[in-house]
């Protein structure tokens, strides 16, 4: 299945929570991203996805979970990423959207970024490190973090 996502440019969260701009955040299917800044270096923090971006997302900005992972010091904004899915003829739009969140959030936890889950609660995550012979770290990374299973 070819899936398309078309990010909009971020939207600033200002003093409590609120959008700067909150009439742009598009209608319909996507993918949303909370993320923090702080000299050049986003971190995300939520990854969610919704049949109603405009809905989600404002529900989203109530959650006091999601709130209390926000707060930042000085010098950190605070950022909101909308990615609208392009849909095509046939395509099952929660199939879509499943596969781009779960994708998206084994990319950011493999780069390190200290995600919350639908609970707001920290993802539980085993950090894999590799050392040794320079070709094979070559192909794995010095280090990834998978999400730990119900299994261990």
């Amino acid at each position: 299945m070819k899936i398309e996502i078309r990010w909009s440019p971020p939207f600033k969260l200002g003093k409590y929570y609120k959008l700067e701009d909150p009439k742009s955040l598009p209608y319909g299917p996507g993918i949303y991203m909370f993320a923090r800044i702080y000299d050049q270096e986003t971190k995300l923090i939520y990854i969610g996805k919704a049949l109603n971006l405009k809905g989600r997302v404002k529900h989203q900005l109530k959650s006091s979970h999601l709130r209390e992972k926000m707060k930042s010091k000085p010098g950190v904004s605070r950022v909101l990423f909308v990615g609208k899915l392009q849909t095509k003829s046939g395509q099952e739009v929660d199939k879509a959207l499943r596969i781009v969140e779960s994708a998206l959030i084994a990319h950011a936890l493999d780069e390190g970024h200290d995600l919350v889950n639908y609970q707001g609660t920290h993802i539980s995550t085993h950090k894999l490190t590799f050392n040794g012979n320079r070709e094979a770290r070559n192909l794995t990374g010095k280090s990834m973090l998978v999400r730990k299973t119900s299994k261990g």
